[in-house]
């Protein structure tokens, strides 16, 4: 994809641009295809991902445990000492609020 919003498109499905960002996605996408295609995807595999936990993240990672038949990876169980929702959660889900990203000054 060669669009000049394919850098954003990603962090537009996480809700982590900035009001007037999103604005400028959204308004970019009533006329772009192949973003809206794009935004399509992109949610579908984030919704995909979403009921993972830290501990699943985890377990993969771990080449220990990667074959474990007790793993309860992707079953969304969480760890007894997982917080059901932090502090930062985002307020209609319950999950993690997406970090905002920040822009560098260019000089």
């Amino acid at each position: 994809m060669t669009c000049i919003m394919d850098n954003e498109l990603g962090a537009y499905v996480l809700h982590a641009l900035e009001p007037q960002e999103a604005d400028a996605v959204r308004q970019h996408l009533t006329a772009c295809h192949e973003c809206r295609d794009e935004v399509r995807s992109l949610a579908n595999t984030a919704s995909l991902l979403a009921p993972l936990t830290l501990q699943d993240i985890e377990q993969l990672c771990d080449p220990e445990h990667a074959h474990d038949d007790e793993s309860a990876v992707g079953t969304g169980e969480r760890s007894a000492t997982a917080p059901a929702q932090s502090a930062g959660a985002d307020r209609d889900s319950g999950r993690p609020a997406a970090p905002r990203r920040r822009r560098a000054a260019v000089a």
